[in-house]
């Protein structure tokens, strides 16, 4: 005879060392800081077009939330439309999207699904996802686009290059060719501190393969930390205030892996992967 003892307790555990079910398989608890995936109802729920102030819930343990700041395109397959028919088209992203001063290394990820051609005859920049503003001494992280007379001609990752700015690097015109195809791509950018060199290293992946790498002197202690909302689509400033058609984002979510050896960025990659694998298309 078993005897089983039931209690409504919790646990204590300071330290993270206590298993949990996460709502995503991917979720790395400490490391995680914010995860959406909009094809998860424990994310959202809704279904048609987005209405402004409609909530989504990050799928980490503390549930931050999401706000659409406008209205945006339904949710198809699992990826937020950004609508071209709404001017600055906006999702403000939870703070856990904003990384703290003492980060030395994190990886962000995103799914994109978006075409070269088709966006507005004229302007100069998108901005996808990340902590953004008209330059980079109030960004943080992120991605943007370039137009061209209606074709996107550059894509730009944006990352801390020193405790009070962030810089920039750019993606070859042939990998930027493969991404901007009307397909799904992962994209993600790791970025890390050597505080013995006094370098940082910043990596750009599409679909798990290494596409674009830079380095640089970096000597400060802390990383910018702008009083910038994080967000998807248009940030504000002097950004383009309309999207070409067809232009989806899925799954974004942000990791600091500052003292996390143990964790590969290519193994996190993987996992993302197949936790998107079946949901998103």
């Amino acid at each position: 005879m078993t005897t089983q003892i039931l209690s409504d307790a919790a646990f204590y555990d300071p330290n993270n060392l206590i298993p949990y079910i996460e709502l995503d398989d991917s979720i790395v608890r400490g490391a995680t800081m914010a995860l959406l995936d909009f094809s998860n109802d424990d994310c959202y729920t809704g279904s048609g077009a987005i209405a402004a102030g409609a909530q989504m819930l990050s799928l980490t343990n503390d549930r931050a939330v999401a706000t659409a700041a406008t209205a945006l395109g339904a949710v198809t397959q699992g990826l937020l439309g950004i609508p071209s028919t709404v001017t600055s088209p906006k999702l403000n992203l939870p703070n856990s999207f904003l990384l703290p001063s003492t980060c030395r290394r994190f990886l962000s990820i995103a799914w994109l699904k978006a075409p070269a051609s088709g966006w507005a005859a004229s302007g100069s920049t998108y901005s996808l996802i990340g902590v953004l503003n008209n330059t980079t001494t109030t960004a943080q992280w992120g991605i943007t686009l370039t137009n061209s007379a209606g074709t996107i001609a550059k894509a730009t990752v944006i990352f801390p290059i020193s405790a009070s700015s962030a810089g920039a690097l750019d993606i070859s015109a042939s990998a930027l060719a493969a991404i901007l195809d009307g397909n799904l791509h992962q994209l993600a950018v790791e970025w890390s501190v050597n505080d013995v060199a006094h370098t940082y290293t910043v990596n750009v992946y599409s679909d798990g393969v290494k596409i674009a790498s830079g380095s640089g002197a970096y000597t400060d202690a802390t990383i910018v930390v702008p009083a910038t909302t994080p967000c998807i689509g248009r940030a504000g400033g002097s950004f383009i205030t309309t999207y070409a058609p067809n232009v989806y984002i899925g799954r974004p979510s942000l990791w600091n892996l500052t003292d996390r050896a143990d964790l590969v960025v290519a193994n996190i990659l993987a996992d993302d992967a197949e936790a998107a694998g079946g949901y998103l298309s």
